[in-house]
């Protein structure tokens, strides 16, 4: 009796294919600040991300809770609750919104008018549950940007 391997191999390849280990995204830059809605208590701004798909395959990404911080200060908060496809090995812009103090932003705005080439840290950390299919495993977030001043306001 002779015994046919290769379905068995096969099947075995996709289910180990299909378990590959998922590489965190990159967050690559900021792209651009927005400023959407201002009062004297607070300010809507919105931020592009570029950020990489390092996989071999396409990543969903959902439940993005991030703090923004200013050299150790936290000055906002990014929430987004959305499903985004991020396709395998290329990089993709996303669009979140934050509410800054408006007070945080005037004394940046004063300090960046006065030391335009000081060179300033931007932090965003946090958290997203990333995965393929319906399974889904929260992954930290790390992106810092070092830049002077006057290389954030072009």
């Amino acid at each position: 009796m002779k015994i046919n391997y290769y379905p068995f191999l096969l099947i075995t390849f996709l289910l180990a294919s299909a378990c590959q280990q998922i590489q965190p995204l990159q967050c690559k830059k900021i792209a651009r600040f927005e400023v959407i809605n201002a009062s004297i208590q607070e300010t809507q701004m919105a931020l592009e991300l570029i950020i990489e798909n390092p996989n071999t395959f396409t990543v969903d990404v959902k439940n993005l809770h991030c703090y923004i911080y200013k050299e150790d200060q936290q000055v906002g908060i990014i929430n987004c609750d959305s499903l985004m496809h991020f396709k395998a090995n290329t990089e993709a812009i996303i669009k979140l919104n934050t509410t800054i103090e408006t007070k945080k932003i005037i004394s940046n705005a004063i300090d960046m008018l006065l030391n335009a080439n000081q060179t300033v840290q931007f932090k965003i950390t946090g958290t997203a549950a990333v995965g393929r299919g319906h399974v889904f495993i929260n992954m930290p977030i790390q992106y810092s940007i070092e830049k002077k001043w006057k290389e954030l306001m072009h």
